[in-house]
């Protein structure tokens, strides 16, 4: 099996003031695999699955007396493809899809060893095909206990 991969990523970070901070990043991904079937006996066509994947995120970040709140938005577009051979079982696929997603997180300190924190997220992945187009959504939350900020 023959393996590649690519990726790049940028992140930049700007305090506006002491309570605010905003962030963006940008990423990009490619894969491609081989199963390098060539190379058996009686030679068969190569199986090759290729994966690219870029998106961008931007967030929010507050800073209170005794919590924080972040507010997270982004999106990914990606595609994957399959080439198979005639003979294959599961045949060649192309599959593209946009994920946008939402994020908020609230921390609150009870005092200088620990604080509360919740998340809620959100995404709705749509996928496109040539035949038809499909949409589900996935939300979850969570809660954490975690050590506190040493006080500024």
């Amino acid at each position: 099996m023959t393996f590649r991969q690519a990726d790049a990523n940028e992140y930049f970070s700007y305090i506006v003031t002491r309570e605010l901070r905003f962030s963006q990043s940008l990423f990009a991904r490619y894969n491609r695999t081989s199963d390098n079937a060539e190379d058996f006996e009686p030679p068969m066509e190569n199986t090759i699955t290729d994966s690219a994947e870029t998106g961008l995120a931007m967030s929010i970040d507050r800073s209170f007396e005794v919590s924080s709140l972040s507010l997270e938005g982004g999106v990914s577009v990606s595609r994957l493809e399959r080439k198979a051979p005639v003979t294959a079982m599961m045949g060649s696929r192309l599959d593209r899809q946009v994920t946008p997603r939402l994020r908020a997180a609230y921390r609150r300190d009870l005092d200088q060893r620990f604080s509360l924190g919740a998340t809620a997220a959100s995404s709705t992945c749509v996928r496109f095909s040539p035949t038809r187009t499909t949409r589900w959504t996935n939300a979850a939350a969570a809660s954490s206990r975690s050590p506190a900020r040493r006080p500024r």
